[in-house]
């Protein structure tokens, strides 16, 4: 079984790049709790993380629903 994680740098960029892309006319996807309907569905699944295994090191990157997409990978690790 394989487990990835992100390491304190890589959550750093990671809560940035939320918190700059999750707002009111940036991300389509954007919910302010006060609608009825969830703009992404009933069990959520906006942000998506994937992980990548190379022979150098572990490519981090996080994608919104929307299509927005951010490398959070931490290359100084390489």
């Amino acid at each position: 079984m394989y487990e990835f994680k992100l390491d304190a740098d890589e959550l750093t960029k990671y809560l940035a790049w939320e918190a700059a892309h999750h707002v009111k006319g940036v991300c389509k996807y954007f919910d302010d709790g006060k609608s009825p309907i969830c703009p992404v569905g009933a069990i959520g699944g906006r942000v998506t993380f994937h992980f990548t295994q190379t022979g150098v090191g572990l490519i981090s990157t996080v994608s919104c629903a929307c299509g927005a997409k951010e490398d959070l990978t931490n290359y100084d690790l390489w």
